[in-house]
């Protein structure tokens, strides 16, 4: 499995990356990757989703939150930096997967590496993603393409978590957003958490990493 490290990213260029890999796995699998980033601040707003739950457009924009459309599930998300992206490009029938054992799978990958900071996070019926109580600490959104994955998880580790308060994050009233840092009450090495998440994900999918690339 190659691991593609873009570092901080602005969105719509990890994007390009994105599709460039799918395109290259949907034409052979043995292409798949998986792509690590942390983002500049954006709010994307998925298939299901409505500008209406952006809150406070004039403090997003007051802070230079970008506001990209895009085509994964899902409503309104926040990403930013001190917040660990993972974009895994596999092949759901290669991996024998549908699309809610993957779900579960990257679910599995966050609650197995918050559990090695001993944060206690679990499943909440109903409400795809990781939750420490009713607080989402992980999410995740996801398209498929021709039997291969794009777009995937999100995990909060040192995040500003004052940039949620101005939307509904996923669409969900009433329920509340968490991190790492938030949960253990000091920041968290970031280089850490990525080298446990990958290990994890890389683990519950059965493979190696066999090449990096920046």
């Amino acid at each position: 499995m190659r691991i593609i490290d873009l570092g901080l990213s602005r969105y719509l260029e990890a994007l390009k990356v994105q599709r460039r890999v799918h395109r290259e796995v949907v034409e052979d699998p043995s292409r798949e990757a998986i792509i690590v980033t942390e983002h500049y601040p954006v709010y994307t707003i998925g298939k299901s989703g409505s500008m209406s739950n952006i809150t406070n457009l004039e403090a997003a924009r007051r802070e230079g939150i970008e506001i990209v459309n895009i085509d994964r599930g899902g409503d309104v998300f926040y990403h930013g930096p001190g917040q660990l992206v993972v974009y895994p490009i596999i092949s759901l029938e290669k991996h024998k997967l549908d699309v809610w054992s993957y779900v579960r799978l990257l679910e599995e990958a966050m609650i197995r590496t918050v559990g090695e900071f001993s944060i206690r996070a679990s499943r909440l019926k109903g409400y795809p993603g990781v939750w420490v109580g009713r607080k989402k600490i992980g999410a995740i959104g996801l398209k498929i393409d021709s039997g291969v994955t794009l777009h995937g998880l999100a995990l909060n580790v040192n995040t500003n978590l004052r940039h949620f308060d101005y939307i509904v994050a996923c669409g969900l009233h009433g329920m509340g957003v968490t991190s790492m840092e938030a949960e253990l009450g000091h920041r968290v090495d970031m280089g850490r958490v990525r080298s446990v998440l990958l290990d994890k994900l890389l683990e519950l999918l059965g493979v190696e990493a066999v090449e990096a690339e920046g």
